[in-house]
């Protein structure tokens, strides 16, 4: 960077250094982030050298973003005062009135303030129609409604019992107990039953949201409802298993119908929130409605928490007997790391035979699993590690006396309150360790949006994504914040920059080697024919080899191509292909408002931006500089506008910051993006004054016209 350098670009290259763990050479100056690779001092440095008002305001945000959890607000203030120019009082005045939207997203999840706080749920009387509870994990939620359901059916045989969840597995936890709890025989069904005459005369029927409203009238003729995770229920509705914005919102104001018209309702979450579940509740107008909320502090005031940097972790020696992961492909990498593997990947049965326990959906009708679900306290200790994902879901209770400590590791996927929940399955665990990273700067984190009264499906997604982008750009900030307020012993493992960097390059250098090995292994899989690729893919027990064979036969089926014709290159291209269903629609010209609202954002940007460039679907295309400019600009202006889809977008690996003007860096962002959308992005001509040119990858031709 150079004195006549345009402010924007200056900022623009702070933030791309801060982000990246790299040196800014700013006029001869070399800048770099401080203690707990922060961007503090990089940005004030730089403020200093250039009056520039945005890097003071980068500055105060990144220092604010590590107060309580790294420092104090004391010294906040001083740091400010000794680096920004403002005097003591003005400093303490600026951390005092800092809206931290991490802070205030965390407070936001964690409140119910028009419920009425009890001791226990003992203290709770059910008399209203709808009765709404805030309760942690071990105070007997799940106890309470299966006891209300016994006594149902004890003063009246004939009445029905409806139970409502996000997930099968607390449907299947919820029969087993409720069958175990009552000596007579239920006539029990669920969403997967089409047979009217089975539906009508059922004791009990479960079901997931998505199927509400297909079982409205049999689920109104319970005398009881019990919805379980009931806020988690609310913002399934926006997840990517349905099938289009419509169906979202089909099942959305599905609830809201159950809501006003069930005879008798009891929802039930540790996470019912103001946000959720108030604004959905209000927007219904139910008036006969009890908010109850009982203390959570003797719960997790017992669990010491540690806050601990993901890749140190990742590359220590992974000697602790119980783990738990929100990305089921970091999992399996270390579970390869530990000499667990076959087919390049990490291995099932070699970690069985090891003493090894793998818990997900993969494994999931694997006989060992399929008993641990059954009798978890009964099967634990038979093994010698337990690894597990969010499959093993809310509503399992492991007590037994496993371990001591688990270790949840964080790709900032799950939320703090979900962290949390995933770590405390096993009940008897002292001390939980969390390896996190803090993934972007603060700086640019959404503006709030707005919820009318009608709370609409719309509105009720946005709020949630906004919350949920805030708390997991800065999981280590995000997670103190949260842990403290639920009442956790909390302490920090202080790392520093230079050591957490030295992992971090480690943990990407052994990624890229493991994405490497595993395409090879699908490239040399044996050829298999659909029906058995079917029935792997679905069968939640498959071996390595099988699943690699299945996987082989999918991408040759996704680009119309031999099983034989799928090489390493096919396999690469694939996995890099990240928009491929936003290709195909643009191709189609596909109704945007029935994808999903990110994927319809996403898409409409990806085809403004083709647009701008220029690019044909059925030849090559040159690119110009003025182009490759107008593009970015496009990126930036929607940045600003929608950082919570941009925020996905880095996700996903698409985005790089251009910084100083620099052509070649928009580029390389651009090309990036280009690429995840199947384009193959080169250059001809003179080295000297090369023509950028962008074309189709034959296998994008091949997806799109199908």
């Amino acid at each position: 960077m150079i004195s006549n350098t345009p402010d924007a670009d200056i900022v623009d290259a702070a933030k791309a250094a801060s982000e990246r763990g790299a040196a800014l050479n700013l006029n001869g100056e070399i800048l770099r982030n401080g203690a707990f690779n922060n961007g503090f001092d990089m940005f004030a440095k730089a403020y200093k050298l250039t009056n520039i008002e945005d890097l003071k305001k980068l500055a105060i945000d990144e220092l604010i973003s590590i107060v309580p959890h790294l420092i104090s607000r004391d010294l906040a203030a001083e740091l400010i005062a000794d680096n920004l120019g403002f005097s003591a009082t003005d400093a303490m005045e600026v951390v005092s009135m800092a809206k931290n939207k991490i802070e205030e997203s965390v407070k936001a999840l964690l409140t119910l303030s028009n419920a009425t706080d009890v001791a226990a749920i003992e203290d709770i009387k059910f008399s209203s129609r709808v009765t709404v509870l805030r309760a942690a994990m071990s105070q007997g939620k799940s106890t309470n409604a299966i006891e209300q359901c016994v006594e149902l059916r004890r003063a009246n045989p004939n009445a029905k019992i409806a139970f409502v969840s996000h997930m099968n597995t607390l449907a299947t936890q919820f029969i087993s107990r409720i069958t175990t709890n009552t000596m007579e025989t239920l006539k029990v069904v669920n969403q997967h039953n089409y047979e009217l005459s089975k539906l009508e005369s059922a004791d009990v029927i479960t079901t997931t949201v998505n199927s509400i409203p297909r079982l409205m009238p049999f689920i109104l003729a319970a005398d009881l409802v019990v919805w379980d995770e009931s806020e988690k229920g609310i913002t399934a509705t926006a997840g990517n298993h349905f099938k289009s914005t419509q169906a979202s919102e089909i099942s959305y104001n599905a609830l809201k119908f159950l809501s006003i018209n069930a005879k008798r309702m009891i929802m039930m979450d540790a996470d019912t929130s103001n946000e959720i579940t108030g604004n959905f509740i209000a927007s219904t107008g139910v008036s006969d409605i009890s908010f109850y909320n009982i203390n959570p502090e003797a719960v997790y005031s017992r669990f010491n928490a540690l806050i601990d940097d993901r890749s140190i972790i990742l590359n220590g020696d992974l000697s602790e007997r119980l783990y738990a992961f929100d990305s089921t492909t970091t999992m399996w990498r270390i579970i390869k790391k530990l000499g667990y593997s076959s087919n390049a990947k990490g291995c099932y049965s070699e970690a069985l035979r090891a003493g090894v326990l793998v818990v997900c959906s993969e494994t999931r009708e694997q006989k060992e699993v399929i008993e641990f679900i059954k009798s978890p306290n009964d099967i634990a200790n038979q093994y010698n590690k337990v690894f597990y994902s969010p499959y093993i879901g809310c509503g399992l209770s492991i007590e037994t006396e496993y371990s001591d400590s688990v270790v949840i590791v964080s790709n900032s996927i799950l939320t703090p309150v979900a962290l949390i929940q995933l770590a405390l399955r096993f009940r008897a665990v002292k001390v939980v360790r969390f390896a996190v990273t803090k993934d972007s700067i603060n700086c640019s984190l959404p503006v709030k949006p707005k919820a009318s009264n009608e709370f609409t499906f719309k509105e009720m997604a946005e709020l949630h994504e906004y919350h949920s982008t805030v708390v997991r750009s800065n999981i280590p900030a995000a997670l103190f914040l949260t842990l403290t307020a639920l009442g956790f012993n909390v302490s920090i493992v202080e790392r520093t920059s230079d050591e957490k960097q030295a992992s971090t390059r480690s943990l990407k250098a052994r990624n890229r080697v493991n994405a490497k090995e595993e395409a090879q292994a699908i490239a040399d899989a044996e050829v298999v024919s659909e029906q058995v690729a079917k029935a792997t893919l679905n069968s939640g027990r498959a071996s390595n080899s099988e699943k690699v064979a299945a996987t082989k036969f999918e991408i040759a089926k996704m680009f119309s191509i031999d099983s034989q014709s799928v090489t390493v290159e096919v396999v690469t291209f694939k996995h890099s292909f990240k928009l491929c269903k936003c290709l195909r629609t643009i191709a189609k010209n596909g109704d945007l408002n029935k994808l999903h609202t990110n994927a319809g954002k996403i898409t409409k940007l990806a085809s403004d931006m083709l647009d701008i460039l220029d690019i044909s679907l059925d030849e090559k295309s040159i690119v110009s500089d003025d182009a490759y400019k107008a593009a970015y600009a496009l990126i930036k202006r929607k940045e600003n506008r929608d950082a919570v889809m941009f925020a996905q977008i880095k996700g996903m690996g698409l985005k790089k910051n251009a910084t100083m003007n620099n052509i070649k860096y928009m580029k390389t962002s651009i090309n990036r993006f280009l690429k995840a959308l199947g384009f193959i992005c080169g250059t001809e001509g003179k080295s000297t004054k090369p023509r950028h040119t962008v074309e189709l990858n034959p296998l994008a031709k091949r997806y799109i016209s199908k």
